[in-house]
């Protein structure tokens, strides 16, 4: 997202011993004030909307400063770095590559609170629950696949492991067998895909950007009346 803005100096001029060098010092501060505040309203943003892990997105929401001295050069820059590419993604919308062969979609009894909108606590991490998922062939013993189901919940309930069933992973919370009787519970934790995922919208830059810009002829003009004071007295 490129902005291209024109300040006023109107009435400005007035008073100073060298306006065109003031001019250039507060386009330059203008411009980093702007950026700026644009970053810790965009770090805020992304605290309040999205499912953050740990601090590394909002780290990664940085500002760069204006430099130089053409005024039509100078640009201050805020946004995600490239570490954090995916927030571009999030910003426009599409598609997500896959990460490896298949991609790992948390669900709601993954995460903390059983809320889609908190993180995947630590004990349910992808990564910890690959090694400890229950395998094992289909032995003869076993006449069906139901035989077998039955047979892989047992073991998954008793040596706490858990269960893949097709694209999904699951915990076994309850196993019981009564009268011939099978009754489990499974929570569902993962779904697996080998798709690129479709991600939606979710602007968290526009918005941020939205109130500096309302207000930049405000901060110019005040930048310029900080460096009057200064200059009228040379």
């Amino acid at each position: 997202m490129k902005l291209k803005l024109e300040l006023d100096d109107k009435g400005l001029r007035k008073g100073f011993v060298d306006f065109q060098n003031a001019n250039k010092v507060a386009v330059k501060n203008t411009l980093n004030i702007a950026a700026a505040l644009t970053r810790r309203n965009a770090v805020a943003e992304v605290k309040k909307d999205f499912t953050l892990r740990n601090t590394w997105t909002v780290r990664n929401i940085q500002f760069d400063k204006a430099t130089g001295t053409d005024i039509r050069k100078m640009k201050s820059r805020v946004g995600a770095t490239e570490r954090a590419s995916y927030m571009a993604t999030q910003e426009k919308g599409g598609r997500r590559p896959r990460r490896g062969r298949v991609t790992s979609i948390p669900q709601r009894k993954a995460r903390m609170g059983d809320s889609l909108s908190k993180p995947v606590t630590r004990a349910k991490y992808i990564s910890r629950i690959k090694p400890r998922i229950v395998s094992g062939a289909h032995a003869k013993a076993q006449p069906s696949h139901r035989a077998y189901g039955v047979a892989q919940m047992a073991v998954a309930f008793k040596k706490k492991l858990f269960l893949k069933r097709n694209d999904n992973i699951y915990w076994v919370a309850s196993f019981e067998t009564r009268n011939g009787r099978v009754r489990a519970q499974l929570e569902h934790l993962y779904h697996i895909t080998a798709k690129s995922l479709m991600i939606k919208k979710e602007t968290w830059l526009e918005p941020s950007i939205r109130r500096p810009v309302e207000n930049f002829s405000k901060i110019y003009r005040g930048q310029l009346r900080k460096l009057w004071k200064y200059d009228a007295f040379k």
